[in-house]
């Protein structure tokens, strides 16, 4: 193959064979993560009322164990302080913050907030993972240092709040998920379930991915992959699993129904959700916009050249199945606030470094101006990304990216 003929995914996995190497690029990625994170992280200057929830729950199940949160769960309809705020069965979340706290030496929201900075290196980690399988080495690294430096995936990371828990059990499961088509082990099949269960566990709009995993079903049929019937069942005693835990949790699965019942009414309710968090459907590529603007964009490019380049059909594919079900979902919800989507991200920045090898083999016939070109809008957008998350989470103090606060952190309004 000459030089002319290669693509320049083709030359950095020949020259950098370290990319190849998953363990040396997975170390690489977690070092990186590592120092922006410990560079970023601070506890916030104003505390939410969910991240106060969520740590009065770590403190009642590590002072009182589970007698405690029970307590909780018994009055949580009747107390309009808890009441407004995250249900007390997110419990993937609230264990570990209970056990970081208690190793901490103190029960406090920047403690929490160090638990989601664990769970967010972790989601990078998982996403490198699930991408290299889908891309290759050196998209999946490049996709993946992306997501290192997402405005939003950082800012999440330094807030006492399960967003970033839910990206990592949400990823996991699609990696888990695509383990199940692809080898057709059982014991595959045995963790799908696990982490299903610890989705639910971590947030109940689990759910709402399921549509994401049947046209993900539907594309590995499509590429051949013979159908595993037992994929099925993770999906339905996972659920069931979790209505159980939550139910010896409460007490009982009245009361656990009663407290789910109120949380479903309470939404459409909540003065602040009604100011904030209601809008179209279009709204979170608003948001999304907002917070990455020249990823997005990129996005797009890659988007639209993704079928004229057939080297990484299953992956694009894929991407394109849980990014499309995601967003069309999750806009029908009552509650629209980007925090909620910090899932998908993996698959737009997928796109977005399609985007930029697109550009880089149109502009240029040559490998090695090629390869220029692909450093240096790489270099350009994670520029682009430090400078958004600085501008909007730093300099403007944005707390929660609504597109309100958004929009009046990128200056169009005072």
């Amino acid at each position: 193959m000459t030089e002319r003929q290669e693509k320049p995914e083709d030359v950095l996995s020949r020259h950098l064979p370290s990319l190849r190497s998953a363990w040396t690029s997975l170390w690489a990625l977690l070092a990186i993560a590592v120092i922006w994170h410990v560079i970023t992280f601070k506890p916030p200057a104003s505390i939410g009322r969910d991240e106060e929830t969520y740590r009065a729950y770590a403190q009642a199940l590590g002072e009182h164990g589970w007698s405690g949160l029970r307590e909780i769960i018994r009055e949580w309809p009747d107390n309009p302080v808890l009441n407004e705020g995250p249900l007390p069965y997110r419990l993937f979340f609230i264990v570990p913050g209970m056990w970081v706290c208690k190793l901490m030496g103190a029960y406090s929201v920047a403690n929490m907030a160090l638990l989601s900075s664990l769970f967010g290196l972790g989601f990078i980690v998982v996403a490198l993972v699930l991408l290299r399988r889908w891309f290759g080495p050196v998209y999946g690294f490049l996709i993946a240092l992306l997501l290192v430096f997402s405005p939003l995936a950082s800012a999440l990371s330094r807030r006492g709040l399960q967003d970033t828990c839910f990206a990592f059990v949400a990823t996991a499961t699609v990696l888990v998920f695509d383990r199940c088509w692809r080898q057709r082990r059982r014991l595959d099949v045995w963790l799908l379930g696990l982490v299903l269960l610890a989705g639910f566990l971590t947030k109940e709009t689990m759910v709402f991915l399921y549509p994401g995993f049947v046209l993900a079903g539907f594309c590995y049929a499509r590429s051949g992959e013979r159908f595993n019937t037992l994929v099925v069942l993770p999906f339905i005693l996972a659920p069931l699993m979790c209505l159980a835990v939550v139910s010896w949790v409460s007490g009982d699965l009245s009361t656990a129904l009663r407290t789910y019942r109120f949380y479903a009414t309470m939404q459409e309710q909540i003065p602040y959700a009604l100011k904030f968090q209601a809008g179209p459907w279009f709204r979170y590529g608003v948001d999304l916009t907002l917070l990455s603007p020249l990823a997005v964009l990129l996005a797009l490019i890659g988007a639209s050249s993704s079928r004229s380049d057939q080297s990484h059909a299953r992956g694009t594919n894929l991407a394109f199945s849980y990014l499309l079900a995601g967003l069309a979902v999750f806009s029908l919800l009552p509650i629209v606030n980007v925090r909620l989507v910090l899932f998908l991200e993996p698959y737009i920045l997928a796109f977005t470094s399609i985007g930029v090898l697109s550009i880089a083999t149109r502009l240029f016939t040559t490998i090695r101006f090629q390869l220029a070109a692909v450093a240096l809008l790489t270099a350009l957008v994670l520029w682009s990304e430090v400078a958004q998350f600085d501008s909007i989470f730093n300099k403007a103090d944005v707390y929660d990216p609504v597109t309100a606060t958004l929009i009046k952190a990128a200056g169009f309004v005072r």
